[in-house]
C-alpha cells in the first residue's frame, strides 16, 4: 500500500486484509461529529439496526463523510459498518455513564467519546449543551409491546428530564 501511515501491524493487516486500518475506526473530530449528528438526525440505535441497516447507514455516512471531506481536499476513506457500529456502542456506553452519573459537562482538553480518553484536542467547552443533547436525542429505552400496551425495557430514569 502506497504512502500507508500506521504501525507495521496495521501495515501487515492492510497488506493481508485488503482493508485499510483507517476504515476501522472513526478517528478524527469531523468524523465523530458527523457520527453524532447522523445518530441524532435518523435515530441510530444499536438494538434497532440489523445487517442491511447497517450497510445503508454506512454508505449514507461514507457519502456525507465525502461530502464534508472534499472542500477541505481530505482524503476520504470509506468506514466500513464495523466501525460504526463499534463506535455506536461506546457512545451509547458513554451516554449511559453520563446519564447515570447526571454528568453532561465537558472540562476536558479533549472532546470525543469521553472528555477523559480520546486522541482529539479540542477547546474545553465547560458547557453541557453538546452531551446533554445527545443524551436525550435518541431513546436508549426500548419498547416492548405486550396486547398493544407499550412500556419501558429499562431501569434509567430520565423520562422526567427536560432538555
Amino acid at each position: 500500500m502506497t504512502g500507508f501511515t500506521g504501525t507495521r501491524s496495521q501495515s501487515l493487516f492492510s497488506t493481508l486484509t485488503g482493508i485499510n486500518v483507517h476504515a476501522l475506526s472513526i478517528e478524527t473530530s469531523d468524523e465523530f461529529f458527523l457520527f453524532m449528528d447522523m445518530r441524532e438526525e435518523l435515530g441510530w440505535v444499536s438494538y434497532n439496526m440489523t445487517s442491511r441497516r447497517w450497510v445503508l447507514a454506512t454508505a449514507n455516512y461514507n457519502s456525507r463523510l465525502g461530502a464534508l471531506n472534499s472542500p477541505k481536499n481530505i482524503v476520504t476513506i470509506p468506514k466500513h459498518p464495523h466501525a460504526l457500529m463499534e463506535h455506536l456502542g461506546a457512545v451509547e456506553m458513554t451516554i449511559t455513564s453520563r446519564i447515570a452519573r447526571s454528568n453532561f459537562t465537558c472540562t476536558s482538553l479533549f472532546y470525543f467519546i469521553d472528555c477523559d480518553v480520546t486522541p482529539f484536542l479540542a477547546k474545553r467547552s465547560n458547557t453541557d449543551t453538546f452531551w446533554r443533547w445527545h443524551c436525550f436525542a435518541v431513546s436508549l429505552v426500548k419498547e416492548a409491546t405486550s396486547g398493544g400496551e407499550q412500556k419501558a425495557v429499562s431501569n434509567l430514569a430520565f423520562s422526567n428530564f427536560q432538555i
